[in-house]
């Protein structure tokens, strides 16, 4: 006996026998399957000229900033509260360890982070283009040159 695998169309099924064998055997074609399949996906693509005056690219640009702001709230809190944690454990006191605001920390980060999700997620309009300014808008105040001629000689 042993295991087969059937091909149904876009379905891949196999003929259980009920051995190790054969759910090691399927764990490894879906894992050949995921692989593959990512790879087609990854990295991720714009199929355009990426533009912030594109609604749908500065969607997608505020939601990948707002996973790095994710990303580096949960490294950083991670080590902050790990090296707490570890001093409370090995002290003989039994007092916390590492920075003594790590709570304030990652309340005040936490509450930023909420903050930014609400704005993405809640407020941010991206049906329309990005307000353009006209030109030399922004330039703030530019100094009068005044031609230099030069000194009569007396």
């Amino acid at each position: 006996a042993g295991c087969s695998m059937v091909d149904s169309g876009s379905l891949t099924s196999l003929t259980p026998d009920h051995s190790i064998g054969c759910f090691a055997t399927l764990e490894v074609y879906l894992l050949i399957q995921a692989f593959t399949t990512a790879s087609r996906f990854m990295p991720p693509r714009w199929p355009r000229q990426p533009d912030r005056n594109d609604p749908a690219y500065r969607k997608l640009d505020d939601r990948m900033n707002f996973a790095v702001h994710v990303a580096a709230f949960a490294v950083t809190n991670s080590g902050l509260w790990f090296f707490r944690i570890l001093g409370e454990r090995t002290s003989a006191l039994g007092t916390p360890g590492g920075l003594p605001w790590t709570p304030w920390i990652t309340l005040t980060w936490a509450a930023v982070l909420a903050a930014h999700a609400i704005f993405i997620f809640a407020i941010a309009n991206y049906d329309g283009s990005v307000l353009t300014t006209t030109a030399g808008a922004g330039l703030g105040f530019k100094p009068k040159i005044e031609p230099k001629t030069p000194k009569s000689v007396k």
